[in-house]
């Protein structure tokens, strides 16, 4: 919201001076100037709100503070011999979803799997 307020500002001081210009010198050319200046802030703005509408739409990654800890999370799990890549993406300023690729060895099941869940949501990592 600070750009738009910026740009409000930016085209008001842009038509204020070219009107007191177009009243000084009776020349109708300075209106024409008037147009294209706010229009290419029209435009600054536009751009800016298409780059952070992008961020907003694809996602963003999360910190890599937390996907490490993700990793070194996921390492800890017995059934795990090496954890290959980390993906995340905010779906929500406080909702990251991950995806973890990892290499298990053939000593883990489903079964466990179950147990390890509820035992790692009451301990953590």
């Amino acid at each position: 919201m600070a750009a738009c307020r910026r740009a409000f500002e930016s085209i008001s001081i842009i038509a204020s001076n070219v009107f007191a210009l177009s009243q000084l010198t009776h020349n109708p050319i300075w209106d024409g100037v008037a147009s294209v200046l706010i229009g290419l802030v029209l435009a600054a703005v536009a751009i800016f709100l298409v780059i952070e509408a992008k961020g907003l739409l694809i996602g963003e990654s999360a910190d890599p503070a937390l996907v490490e800890a993700l990793r070194v999370c996921a390492e800890a799990h017995d059934g795990i011999d090496k954890i290959v890549d980390v993906l995340t993406v905010h779906h929500a300023p406080e909702h990251i979803v991950a995806i973890i690729d990892a290499d298990f060895n053939g000593h883990y099941n489903c079964r466990r799997s179950r147990t390890d869940r509820a035992r790692y949501r009451n301990e953590g990592c």
